[in-house]
């Protein structure tokens, strides 16, 4: 399955001070061209971190995307301006919104350590770029980065110089005067996918054993249903005023947030928890936080005919943002369709059920590889696999109805904040329960349900895909 597909856009803006703080000039955003070698970065660096330094040139050549020839960093540096590293906390942070996240950093040009630098002279900026965290492959000698044992080749160009996750040539040049300053800023747009998935045929069972000595295992072969993405699952960029993590961290370092970065291609693998469970009604009323139905949330029973949920968590945009501002609705969508979780009952679904009797199959945690697809740097795609394998069950057919996809952020950690809430349909194509509104009740399908048992293991595939114009 394709779990998600990041689109990344990048923009800069440019802002010039005199030294007082009077605003001299200022740029609207402009967009980028995320470079061929900055696709590569994340394989192995957070997106967060793909842009923690700035440099600045003069050159007017636009950015080359594809081979041989194409652009790795700036055209023609301007010397003082290169790999800054001091942000400006008021430039830094994040914004969740519907479709994603942005984040973003600003950097004074020039940058020092007492942070009032001006410029000693006339300067002319017509390129910009945006560069990784140095890799541990790298040092700095004579003023230039070089790679030490080859082992990155793809963050060096041919002069040992690091390369360029983003590089843009200023629609009209920008002049630094004497005294003055500037803030220059990146901002990157990463939309992810909303929403709720169908699938059909998802599972490929050509090598299945259908004989058993315990329950069918027939039926994956045509197994259906719907998924749905819960949260942007990225890394974030420090602001200023996030007391409980600026506290230790520097504005405008990356953290990783509550409900962890599962998304990030470069994430430990080891980090993912992925399960089924026999649960198909937790979100049947609450797509939200779980349960029953909610004062203020549609009622299924409606004059206007509104459907119910479709039993899926649904996608919260801002749910790192409300963490921070101490909204506490997280904790209800924690460790999702396990027997802790809040159900609606059965019997009335207005209420929640005393003991929702879930029966959450790991299997053990699942074998777990990682594989990067291939690709030619034309590409303007790069995907990576991720692979989990449970071995057979020595339990007599378990009964499958939903899967979850879910991370645990750190050491330590005992709960699993879920990434992904899948539903299986049964032989019928159903995957949620009938729903009687007359008597507030709801009952489960009478069809074939997908069961997991001890003649068969079960192999799971998803991607994750990041391009960008």
């Amino acid at each position: 399955m394709s779990l998600s597909h990041i689109k990344l856009y990048g923009e800069y803006k440019v802002d010039t001070f005199s030294k007082d703080g009077i605003p001299r000039y200022s740029t609207d955003y402009f967009s980028n061209t995320i470079t061929a070698s900055g696709l590569e970065f994340p394989y192995d660096i957070p997106f967060a971190d793909c842009f923690r330094y700035l440099s600045i040139g003069s050159g007017t050549s636009p950015t080359v995307i594809t081979g041989p020839s194409y652009t790795t960093g700036v055209e023609t540096p301007i010397p003082a301006f290169q790999y800054l590293g001091e942000w400006n906390s008021g430039a830094c942070g994040y914004t969740e919104h519907s479709s994603g996240v942005y984040m973003y950093r600003g950097w004074r040009v020039p940058s020092g350590s007492s942070g009032e630098e001006t410029f000693d002279g006339i300067y002319v900026m017509k390129e910009f770029c945006v560069h990784p965290e140095f890799p541990a492959a790298f040092e700095k000698v004579g003023g230039n980065y070089v790679n030490l044992n080859d082992l990155l080749p793809r963050y060096r160009n041919d002069s040992g110089n690091l390369t360029a996750f983003s590089r843009v040539v200023a629609p009209s040049p920008i002049t630094g005067f004497s005294g003055d300053y500037a803030i220059v800023s990146f901002r990157l747009n990463m939309v992810v996918n909303t929403g709720v998935k169908y699938f059909q045929y998802l599972i490929n069972d050509q090598d299945m054993r259908t004989v058993c000595d315990s329950t069918p295992c027939t039926g994956w072969k045509n197994a259906s249903g719907a998924y749905s993405q819960i949260h942007h699952g990225l890394k974030l960029v420090i602001p200023e005023g996030l007391s409980q993590i600026s506290s230790t961290n520097k504005v405008g370092s990356s953290y990783t947030p509550k409900f962890g970065c599962p998304l990030e291609p470069s994430v430990d693998g080891s980090l993912y928890r992925v399960y089924l469970s026999d649960d198909n009604t937790q979100f049947l009323f609450d797509s939200v936080s779980g349960g029953a139905v909610k004062t203020g949330i549609t009622q299924p029973w409606a004059e206007s005919g509104s459907a119910p949920s479709l039993g899926l968590c649904s996608y919260h945009p801002m749910v790192e943002t409300e963490i921070q501002n101490s909204i506490n609705q997280w904790s209800r969508i924690t460790d999702i369709r396990k027997s802790n979780a809040i159900t609606p009952s059965s019997a009335n679904f207005r209420n929640e059920a005393a003991n929702p009797g879930i029966d959450a199959h790991f299997h053990s945690q699942p074998a777990y590889q990682r594989a990067e697809l291939p690709h030619t740097l034309d590409d303007r795609t790069r995907e990576v696999r991720h692979l989990f394998s449970w071995p057979s069950t020595s339990n007599n057919g378990e009964l499958a109805r939903s899967l979850v996809i879910a991370f645990r952020s750190g050491a330590g950690q005992t709960k699993d904040y879920p990434l992904v809430d899948m539903l299986f349909g049964t032989d019928n194509g159903t995957y949620i329960p009938s729903i009687d509104t007359g008597t507030f009740k709801y009952t489960q399908s009478s069809g074939l349900a997908l069961f997991v048992d001890e003649c068969n293991a079960l192999n799971l595939y998803f991607n994750v895909r990041w391009s960008a114009p």
